[in-house]
């Protein structure tokens, strides 16, 4: 066992000015053999604790600013890596007293890698972020940029890929307080990822317990939420908004994802304001379908629902205030094309049998699922 506390030295002591003294502490505990721990705290009130326990694993903190980070890493599985680095842009020169990011890794599987980078942090909130990896070779990423950014990782089943970004390196003012949590769960090989950058009060829930999942979320606009549940195998995801929900009377845009089945496919854009879309996706079973959702417009609400094989769906709703549902319910083959280019429109495809096709078209315009003209 390895004990280390790094308060005030003399050197420090006597270099500090009044406003910048170091006062960082560090914990290092090992037990098993081959640990590797670096800590290296060069700002002041700096907090980092290391647990590692049974054999080669590794860990590396950095910590830098003058308004306090905080780091808990506990290793205790086997040759897993985690490495973290923080940063605020505090001076305490307003007597704040709380740490401005603050990071938990926990690594009870083998094999894992998790990477946490934290920046820049004012007087709004602290950035949060939290890794738990109880299976076996996965990885998680995070990256969080200016204030009140919060992420949460859990990875339960192997070989699993997690990566978020929120905020933005280049401008420490153009994103914060985005919301990100992924959970992996029952099988293995899922990837998610999530892209939320030059943006505010945005928030992300992807959970998969199925096999060979893929995930895409890219938030960019502002006050959009997004939930993506796969329970199948060898599902797609793609959820771009980029709406700026955020002045008054503007309400929230939201995509919800429910997918199961095998190679299912979601396709979702939101650019307008105050959008809403909801895809069921053969929760129940039924395999190969697509559903493409497109809403330029603002106001605008969308319902698919497919429970059958091989079916598509296709809406674009360009206008304000259009209603949209789409169900293909048990059967297979079927393919609905929903086209609203004007406002306040309302349309419902039900099909229940094999090999229909239903298209709707209110207003005018180009329709964008359209092969393009040779």
């Amino acid at each position: 066992m390895k004990t280390i506390f790094a308060g005030a030295s003399i050197l420090a002591l006597a270099i500090a000015t009044p406003a910048f003294a170091q006062s960082n502490s560090s914990t290092i505990d090992q037990s098993g053999t081959s640990q590797e721990a670096t800590v290296n705290q060069t700002g002041a009130n700096d907090v980092s604790d290391i647990l590692q326990s049974n054999d080669d694993n590794t860990a590396t903190v950095n910590q830098d600013g003058t308004g306090g980070n905080l780091s808990d890493i506990d290793q205790t599985g086997i040759g897993n890596g985690a490495t973290v680095t923080q940063s605020d842009l505090v001076t305490d020169v307003l007597g704040v007293d709380e740490y401005q990011n603050e990071s938990d890794i926990e690594q009870a599987g083998n094999s894992n890698t998790a990477t946490i980078v934290q920046a820049a942090a004012d007087f709004f909130d602290p950035n949060t972020s939290a890794v738990f990896q109880n299976g076996d070779s996965n990885f998680a990423f995070v990256d969080q940029y200016s204030a009140g950014n919060s992420s949460t990782i859990t990875q339960n089943s192997g070989q699993n890929t997690a990566d978020v970004e929120q905020g933005n390196e280049l401008d420490p003012n153009a994103g914060f307080s985005n919301r990100s949590a992924i959970t992996q769960g029952t099988d293995n090989l899922n990837e998610a990822y999530v892209n939320q950058i030059n943006s505010f009060f945005n928030e992300s829930d992807v959970t998969q317990n199925g096999f060979d999942n893929t995930a895409n979320v890219d938030q960019e606009g502002d006050e959009n939420d997004s939930a993506i549940t796969q329970t199948g195998a060898s599902g797609l995801v793609q959820v771009s908004q980029t709406g700026a929900n955020f002045g008054f009377g503007d309400g929230e845009t939201s995509s919800t994802v429910n997918q199961g089945g095998v190679s299912n496919e979601v396709y979702i854009q939101q650019v307008g304001v105050d959008n809403f879309s909801l895809v069921n996706q053969n929760v129940v079973g039924g395999d190969d379908s697509i559903a493409h959702v497109i809403q330029d417009g603002d106001g605008n609400e969308s319902t698919i629902n497919q429970t059958g094989t091989e079916n598509g769906a296709y809406l674009y709703q360009g206008g304000d205030d259009n209603t949209s549902t789409i169900s293909q319910s048990g059967g297979n083959n079927n393919v609905a094309t929903v086209l609203q280019f004007s406002n306040g429109n309302s349309s419902s495809v039900t099909q229940n049998g094999s090999g229909n096709t239903a298209t709707v078209t209110q207003g005018t315009g180009l329709d964008p699922f359209a092969p393009p003209a040779l």
